[in-house]
């Protein structure tokens, strides 16, 4: 990255990254934002740009660091590049500001989780996007979150497919620590369907499932097609 900027003192709260032209995000990137973040306790990691928004890239999947200690990493004032690839959250909280967008051809798939490996959490905050399937859990038979998930779609947020609560293919939860996975439906627009398990109709949804429909501040989102509260049905 082309420059970094840390705030001062002790209790500094924020590390941000600024993108200061269209940048291609490489393997060996994500190795060293992966070791930065190592020592990390509850910071929250910003990508900006000052003078932007511009461009950042990547040729493979994101795979963000795994680091439940970490207390956010947020993209703000950025275009994406990241065309029929995945980003994986990993269990750390994401958020996606109000003006994050993306490149016209948009096709990326959201994960809470990982690709083969179990997280204790995910949190997902879009306000901004398109993204073709969201999932608060990982990608395969091994990509489950244990604990609690929670998704919310607001401002400027566009699913071109569905919101699954879960994994695309494992179960949603624990069988020895059930617990909660929540859907805030806040804003934004989802051409597909609401589900609160995962996409794999035979993974067991363990999780209590809860979908908030709007709230004192919010008239929730502009449309859905539909909402189902376990997994995609066959």
């Amino acid at each position: 990255f082309q420059s970094v900027e840390r705030e001062r003192g002790i209790n500094a709260s924020e590390v941000k990254f600024y993108i200061n032209k269209d940048y291609e995000m490489t393997e060996q990137d994500l190795i060293k934002l992966e070791l930065y973040s190592s020592s990390i306790r509850n910071q929250k990691f910003v990508f900006t740009s000052k003078d932007g928004p511009f461009v950042l890239s990547s040729s493979d999947d994101v795979i963000l660091p795994v680091n439940n200690k970490l207390g956010e990493i947020e993209f703000t004032n950025i275009t994406l590049d990241f065309d029929n690839k995945n980003i994986f959250a990993a269990g750390s909280p994401l958020k996606m500001s109000e003006s994050v967008e993306m490149t016209k051809e948009s096709n990326i798939n959201l994960y809470g989780g990982l690709l083969d490996e179990e997280v204790a959490n995910s949190k997902l905050t879009l306000d901004g996007g398109t993204f073709n399937n969201i999932y608060g859990g990982g990608s395969s038979s091994n990509g489950s979150v244990l604990n609690n998930i929670e998704i919310s779609l607001g401002k400027n947020v566009l699913v071109k497919g569905n919101v699954y609560g879960g994994s695309e293919l494992d179960k949603t939860g624990s069988s020895e620590a059930p617990g909660t996975t929540t859907i805030n439906l806040l804003g934004g627009t989802v051409e597909g369907d609401i589900i609160g398990g995962g996409k794999n109709a035979n993974s067991p949804v363990l999780n209590k499932i809860v979908i908030n429909c709007g709230n004192s501040t919010s008239e929730g989102v502009t449309y859905v097609k539909n909402i189902y509260g376990l997994s995609q049905p066959l």
